[in-house]
């Protein structure tokens, strides 16, 4: 008996990626605010996020596994403040249009919202 608990079927051994955990991930966001007069501000955002490579399998020999390639989102907004009041924004999902066999990606999405606070 090697450890506390039993060796299950499929699971990793020392120095093993795990299925579907990514080597490498990077998120880079940006934020700025600037008051364009009083009581009206614009904010703008950005982020993109990175993972690298995934496996479907531990076992590279297993009639399932595969190897699925990395990826890049990117999204962002826009959001024109007035007083304390009202907040307008427009802003787009994984506006890049991502789509890979195998994996499960909004189309790109660009909204607007407009709300009392």
């Amino acid at each position: 008996m090697g450890g506390l608990l039993p060796e299950c079927p499929g699971s990793a051994k020392g120095g093993e990626r795990l299925s579907y955990v990514p080597e490498q991930t990077l998120i880079v966001s940006l934020d700025c605010m600037r008051a364009l007069s009083t009581g009206i501000a614009l904010e703008a955002h950005a982020d993109a996020a990175y993972q690298s490579e995934v496996n479907t399998q531990i076992d590279p020999s297993a009639a399932s596994y595969v190897q699925l390639g990395g990826y890049t989102t990117l999204n962002g907004s826009t959001t024109l403040s007035f007083g304390s009041q009202w907040r307008a924004r427009l802003y787009g999902n994984n506006v890049k249009g991502l789509r890979r066999p195998g994996r499960f990606f909004n189309q790109p999405t660009i909204r607007a919202t407009a709300r009392s606070i």
